[in-house]
C-alpha cells in the first residue's frame, strides 16, 4: 500500500507541501513515477542485501540417537 501511494505521489506531484517544491524543482508525470519506483526498488534491494541471512544447515543427529531401538 505504501508503495502504491508513493508511486502515485511521484506521478501526480506532491504539491506545495513537498520537499521538491520547497527546494524549487518539480518532477511530475512519468519521470516522477520512475524516480519513486526506482527509489522503492533500490531501497528494497538494499534492505534485502543488508539483512538477509541464509537458513542454517541442519546438523546431523548423533549416531546413538539415529540407531533403531532393539
Amino acid at each position: 500500500m505504501i508503495t502504491l501511494v508513493s508511486c502515485a505521489l511521484g506521478a501526480l506531484d506532491g504539491g506545495a507541501w513537498s520537499l521538491d517544491h520547497v527546494a524549487g524543482f518539480s518532477v511530475p508525470g512519468w519521470a516522477g513515477l520512475a524516480i519513486a519506483a526506482l527509489a522503492g526498488i533500490g531501497g528494497a534491494a538494499l534492505l534485502l542485501a543488508t539483512s538477509w541471512r541464509p537458513a542454517p544447515a541442519a546438523s546431523p543427529a548423533p549416531a546413538s540417537e539415529s540407531a533403531p531401538a532393539a
